[in-house]
């Protein structure tokens, strides 16, 4: 068994290589973003909400753990709470990759068409079921070649988003994606049986954005797109955000 000195380098090497991964991931962001503002007027907003996200999930976790292991390691700390300061850092560490896994996920350029959105949203959710452990299942039951391929991305980049919002806030053990259509347009649908929201009920598009109910960055990129966005919560039995997309847009 390590002995504690070794537990404490152990932990203190453990984030430093997480704060260079982070690190990293933000220097790839960036780039990719600065090239995308020379055909995208909406890059700089992005920017600044990955700056913010990364403030508020990678920096703050990389502060905390630097606060603990400072604390454990300037006490007389026991092997015992050194091998539980370790695997909190262990269980931490891993919830961090798996955000930054998804920073770099969105960072990348996408484009998808009509004829490629299924099997892109296929694959989306076999490597979230791969990475999480979180059972996801998609169905797609409408063609989706009248799309313009703007909305095919951003269908895309949504339901990137769904699914982060599932692994971080839901609680879920299982998610359900189906994309289906009417005479009007295409729908996307995201079923989890997590926590729920906060409030019961379906609230419309229109009592989400009144109410500042509902998962922000997907209704600002639907109303992008001329989308609407609802959602079904029932507290602590799960949630469906569903949003609907005109063919024409």
């Amino acid at each position: 068994m390590r002995n504690p000195t070794q537990l404490v380098v152990l932990l203190e090497v453990l984030v430093a290589a997480v704060v260079a991964m982070g690190a990293l991931v933000l220097y790839f962001r960036f780039v990719a973003l600065r090239e995308r503002e020379r055909a995208d007027h909406s890059a700089a907003e992005e920017r600044g909400r990955i700056a913010r996200d990364l403030h508020d999930t990678t920096l703050q976790t990389m502060i905390g753990l630097e606060m603990t292991i400072t604390a454990k390691s300037n006490a007389l700390a026991s092997p015992h709470e050194l091998l539980a300061c370790a695997t909190y850092v262990r269980d931490t560490l891993r919830t961090e990759i798996a955000n930054l896994r998804e920073l770099m996920q969105t960072a990348r350029p996408l484009t998808v068409t009509g004829g490629t959105l299924p099997s892109y949203l296929s694959n989306l959710v076999d490597r979230f079921q791969s990475d999480t452990g979180i059972e996801a299942t998609f169905v797609c039951d409408t063609a989706t070649d009248q799309l313009h391929p703007k909305s095919c991305t951003d269908i895309a980049r949504i339901a990137q988003e769904a699914l982060v919002n599932v692994r971080k806030h839901s609680g879920a053990t299982a998610v359900a994606l189906r994309l289906s259509g009417n005479d009007d347009g295409i729908i996307l649908r995201v079923d989890d049986n997590g926590r729920g929201f906060s409030f019961a009920g379906r609230l419309d598009n229109d009592a989400l954005w009144h109410q500042a109910q509902g998962p922000l960055v997907i209704k600002e990129r639907a109303r992008a797109i001329g989308g609407r966005v609802s959602v079904e919560s029932t507290p602590g039995r799960g949630a469906s955000v569903e949003m609907s997309v005109p063919y024409a847009c």
